[in-house]
């Protein structure tokens, strides 16, 4: 009996310690009310207000075309690590708010 509930102890510490990160979208949105679009050189801003904490989020998404062999230009200034992410902030691993007056509604 305690040698089963420690190998099953044992299972689930080996199963909590795994080096497999979860990723958590980071736009932390509470009732997003609308939505504007521009562009920024090589790549698109979505402004998403964000009616429960007052700010905007602005997420980029790179506007680059592909080469004729569907590679990507090696001259293209917008890395597809930073395609379809939130801007970041001052501390890089929260995405920046764009604080407003009022909630946008």
């Amino acid at each position: 009996m305690n040698r089963a509930l420690f190998l099953g102890a044992a299972a689930l510490l080996a199963a909590a310690c795994n080096s497999t990160q979860t990723v958590v979208a980071g736009g932390q949105l509470v009732s997003p009310t609308g939505l504007a679009v521009t562009t920024a050189g090589d790549r698109d801003l979505v402004f998403i207000a964000n009616q429960g904490q007052d700010n905007l989020r602005a997420l980029q998404i790179c506007n680059h075309p592909l080469l004729a062999d569907a590679g990507v230009d090696p001259a293209d200034t917008c890395p597809t690590k930073e395609d379809f992410q939130f801007v970041p902030g001052p501390i890089r691993v929260f995405p920046a708010n764009i604080e407003t007056g009022n909630r946008p509604l």
